[in-house]
């Protein structure tokens, strides 16, 4: 990776050139979106200057336990690896002792020690919500009739089971990018380097901060395809005056008194009702046209099978 310096001339800090370290890190800020200076990939290429050459930058640095702040301009800054033959050196130093620059870094250091629990705890809570919002997501399923209440699908196949388990699918992701901000990672560092300690730091809140947004932003996704699968789900149980499949129930021995009286017709010494139109089906029934064309509602519960008839043949073959 390619470093950045500024070479400060007569520090302060004992009138000595001083090589300050200015290379554009990611770091991690709550609810913000990522601004600022794009990672540039290289892939072979020369890297882009991150410093505009007008623009004036500060800095703070360490120097003999005091801390100094350099303001310098983007055409002061050079790479490692092609130094120029001449360096424009940084003059503009300041000793900071207190003040807003000071409470600022102060900030910010305090700022970055807490993001790791803050993330973490936003995650939980989410993970929390999820739960809760899965559960009204399962009652809506219930309602339309793609699930029966023990908890397995009904009758869902098809584009109707892409549309009500695309938002299932966007909340495991989600889940997923939220236990990744508990994984621990691994890392090999010189023992005792504050410098790399908080090299780390600042990626592992970074890391952080990326998985929190990408749950965050599937969570999202999977509210607004609640919203439409709802939607569709209105649509499709919604009373309809267009005939569907000719079908023939099999109905329990105790309610075949009860169909007969809707009336339905039903097959002599059987407890088959003759074949009949299945408009939709809904939460509690089934929505069935008749040959003079009633409409009337058959209970789920007093049916057992389905038998779906051919409109050419007039067989069926039998399903659960």
């Amino acid at each position: 990776m390619v470093r950045w310096y500024i070479t400060i001339d007569q520090c302060p800090g004992c009138n000595h050139e001083h090589i300050v370290d200015v290379t554009p890190r990611e770091v991690a800020t709550k609810g913000v979106k990522k601004e600022g200076r794009e990672e540039v990939s290289t892939n072979g290429k020369e890297e882009i200057d991150p410093y505009k050459k007008k623009e004036v930058y500060t800095t703070a640095y360490d120097c003999r336990q005091k801390k100094f702040l350099a303001t310098f301009k983007g055409e002061q800054v050079y790479r490692d690896d092609t130094p120029p033959n001449l360096i424009l050196k940084v003059s503009d130093v300041r000793e900071l002792t207190e003040g807003d620059d000071l409470d600022w870094l102060t900030y910010d250091r305090e700022e970055q020690q807490g993001l790791s629990a803050y993330f973490i705890e936003r995650a939980d809570k989410y993970n929390e919500i999820w739960v809760a919002v899965f559960t009204i997501y399962s009652g809506l399923l219930v309602l339309f009739g793609f699930m029966v209440s023990g908890g397995s699908l009904n009758q869902v196949t098809g584009l109707k089971a892409l549309v009500f388990l695309l938002p299932i699918v966007a909340w495991l992701f989600g889940i997923y990018f939220f236990f990744q901000i508990h994984t621990p990672s691994v890392q090999t560092m010189t023992p005792n380097s504050p410098a790399e300690i908080r090299e780390r730091f600042y990626k592992s809140n970074v890391e952080k901060a990326k998985n929190y947004r990408k749950g965050l932003t599937c969570f999202s996704i999977g509210i607004l395809l609640v919203a439409c699968a709802l939607f569709v789900g209105i649509f499709w149980t919604s009373p309809s005056d267009t005939p569907g499949e000719n079908v023939v129930f099999i109905i329990k021995d105790e309610f075949v008194e009860k169909v007969r009286e809707i009336p339905i017709s039903m097959i002599p010494e059987t407890n088959m009702t003759t074949v009949v139109q299945l408009y939709n089906t809904t939460e509690s029934g089934y929505r069935i046209g008749l040959d003079d064309g009633t409409m009337v509602e058959l209970d789920k519960n007093w049916v057992t099978n389905i038998v779906r008839v051919s409109n050419t043949t007039q067989q069926g073959s039998q399903t659960a």
